[in-house]
Parts: structure tokens; C-alpha cells; sequence
């Protein structure tokens, strides 16, 4: 069997068998050292690492084509119309500000200039 506990769970889980010296909680407490000193493996944080870069990767192509678009549309570069046209949540468009800010002055320079 399988337990999800949290911080002070495992604490109040360890006082109790603590306080017994029966077999079983020996063998319990035991286990949990045992899972409690255990570090992640270095593949799965290598995994991790990469399926986030490659997730950041997607959003960004994803903003950057919205914004594309959005220029060849003449419509006003906002984060909320690039999360729209993207296809991704205002959040995610959030962290992406910096490129929404330079295409959004960039359009803004040469609506000047047009005029």
C-alpha cells in the first residue's frame, strides 16, 4: 500500500511509531528513512528539465506566431490579444511580456512613421 502524506503528517506518523517497540513500527520507521534520504534519480531530473524547456519552447514559437499574425492584421499588440491569438493563457503570455513589449513598440514606431 501507498500513503501520500505532507510535512507534518510524516512527523505526527513518526512520534507514534516512535513512541511503540513493536516489530512492525521498527520496520515502519525504517521505511521511512529509507524514502526520506532517497534523492531523485538524475534521469528523471534531466527528464523534468527537458519536457519544461521543450513546453517554454512551444509557447514562445506560439506567442511569436500570434504576434506575426497580429502584425500582418494591424491589430494592436496586447497580451491579452496575444493570448487569444495564441491559443495559451493570459498567464503564460505574462511571462512572455518582453517580446509582446517589443513588437508592441515596434508597431507603434511605424504607425508613426506611416502617418
Amino acid at each position: 500500500m501507498r500513503l501520500t502524506l505532507d510535512d507534518n503528517q510524516i512527523v505526527a506518523l513518526i512520534d507514534i511509531l516512535s513512541s511503540k517497540n513493536d516489530d512492525i513500527s521498527k520496520s515502519i520507521l525504517q521505511q521511512i528513512d529509507k524514502e526520506i534520504q532517497k534523492p531523485k534519480s538524475s534521469k528523471k531530473q534531466e527528464a523534468i528539465k527537458k519536457a519544461l524547456t521543450k513546453k517554454q519552447e512551444i509557447a514562445r514559437k506560439k506567442i511569436e506566431n500570434a504576434i506575426n499574425i497580429l502584425l500582418i492584421e494591424n491589430k494592436k499588440i496586447t497580451i491579452y490579444s496575444v493570448s487569444k491569438k495564441a491559443n495559451v493563457s493570459y498567464n503564460t503570455a505574462k511571462k512572455y511580456q518582453d517580446i509582446i513589449k517589443k513588437y508592441s513598440e515596434y508597431n507603434q514606431n511605424k504607425l508613426i512613421f506611416e502617418l
